[in-house]
């Protein structure tokens, strides 16, 4: 954090995919190949955050809590598989790596000094081989805070 406005982060992510009974339909209904559908493996994220909002409520008349809203602005660098698979072409895409933006907001409740937990909401938009991806990515975290005027 470089003041109470304007915080600096770094994530990484792995994703366990999971097919949907949509896709399971695409696939089975109507024979739509497997490798059609892109997936995201991992990715990292660098970024900034703004957080205007900052405020303290009561819980249940007894104790303080503290919190947070903030947008955020992020790069990303993702590792994909799949995707755009036709009959020309019936493996896909295969793997490859895509890169863009994720802009987003988020909510903080602080536990104490150091620890919060977190909800985070971006859009990322990713660029990879001429096709644009839009995946969504929702989060809930525990954070831990690294601040020098503690």
């Amino acid at each position: 954090h470089w003041n109470d406005l304007w915080a600096f982060e770094g994530h990484f992510n792995y994703l366990n995919n999971v097919n949907s009974s949509l896709r399971d339909k695409l696939e089975n209904n109507f024979g739509e190949p497997t490798t059609k559908f892109a997936e995201i493996l991992y990715y990292g994220e660098l970024g900034a955050l703004f957080k205007p909002l900052y405020g303290k409520l009561s819980f249940l008349n007894d104790k303080q809590v503290y919190g947070e809203f903030y947008l955020s602005l992020h790069a990303v660098v993702a590792q994909m598989d799949g995707g755009r698979a036709s009959d020309q072409e019936p493996q896909g895409q295969g793997p490859r790596i895509a890169a863009g933006g994720a802009p987003g907001f988020g909510l903080r409740g602080f536990i104490n000094e150091r620890f919060s937990l977190r909800f985070d909401f971006r859009s990322m938009i990713l660029g990879s081989g001429g096709s644009v991806y839009y995946p969504i990515s929702l989060t809930l975290s525990m954070a831990f805070t690294t601040r020098s005027d503690l």
